[in-house]
């Protein structure tokens, strides 16, 4: 894991982060999210990171590399991204919502839904994992810089 040093910024993002109400049930959608990856803590702050209220509209994101893997909007809507031809022929759920992912990735697809139970839902399928997995994988290089990963959001994936 790496050590990077918390700016101002980072930690106004992550008081905000926290004195939200939906913070808690966020943190543990974002868990799952770490866990259903196979992203390694020792990798964290190196080759993925966690941001919180990067953007005006999104709560969380998973970062890999230099892209974007998963996002929580502040309305809760969850945009996850995967490989569909992991879900074999025939497999795809009916009720999962599927659009363009990365161009220059055969197969990315963004899953998203419409709150966190949904998206807690699509996690607990094995054919969702593989595809979640395979895309955290499409890319593995050191985070771009210390933007890519809020240090402060250690204190509740570790």
């Amino acid at each position: 894991m790496a050590t990077i040093e918390v700016g101002d910024a980072q930690r106004a993002k992550f008081e905000k982060f926290l004195s939200d109400p939906r913070s808690p049930e966020v943190t543990k959608l974002l868990k799952i999210a770490v866990a259903s990856a196979d992203l390694k803590i020792e990798d964290l702050g190196i080759y993925w990171g966690v941001t919180v209220c990067p953007e005006k509209d999104i709560f969380a994101r998973i970062n890999v590399s230099n892209r974007i893997l998963f996002d929580i909007h502040m309305d809760c809507l969850v945009v996850v991204l995967v490989l569909t031809h992991e879900f074999g022929k025939g497999r795809l759920p009916k009720w999962l919502q599927l659009s363009s992912g990365f161009p220059k990735i055969e197969g990315s697809r963004t899953a998203i839904f419409k709150n966190l139970s949904a998206a807690k839902k699509a996690f607990g399928m094995k054919a969702f994992n593989q595809a979640f997995i395979a895309h955290s994988k499409t890319q593995w290089r050191k985070l771009p810089n210390s933007k890519w990963h809020n240090p402060l959001t250690n204190s509740f994936l570790i």
